[in-house]
């Protein structure tokens, strides 16, 4: 990593861009978000359909499709990522239910 690039955060999780690609979350964490802008508003070329998706990472990391296993379609880029955070969060919180 260059030392002068900027990481991307959102809610205190990385986000890392690829053209109309997202992902959202931490690799070290069972599960992340990945997020693909579908359609642009001509005037602006602001996102108005983005569709989200939770993944899970072992399988990422096995070089597996990603086949998400909750999936949305929001209006904007803010919403979708509003939604991934809120299912990230409930994935953690499980999780620690389940080490109890």
């Amino acid at each position: 990593m260059v030392e002068n690039e900027a990481v991307l955060s959102y809610r205190g999780r990385r986000l890392v861009r690829c053209k109309d690609d997202f992902f959202y979350g931490n690799i070290s964490e069972p599960n992340i978000a990945f997020l693909h802008i579908d359609s642009r508003n001509e005037e602006n070329f602001k996102p108005n359909k983005v569709s989200v998706g939770l993944v899970g990472t072992l399988a990422a990391s096995r070089g597996n499709v990603f086949r998400p296993f909750k999936f949305s379609v929001k209006d904007s880029l803010f919403e979708a990522l509003d939604l991934a955070s809120v299912w990230l969060d409930r994935q953690s919180s499980q999780k620690s239910k389940n080490k109890q």
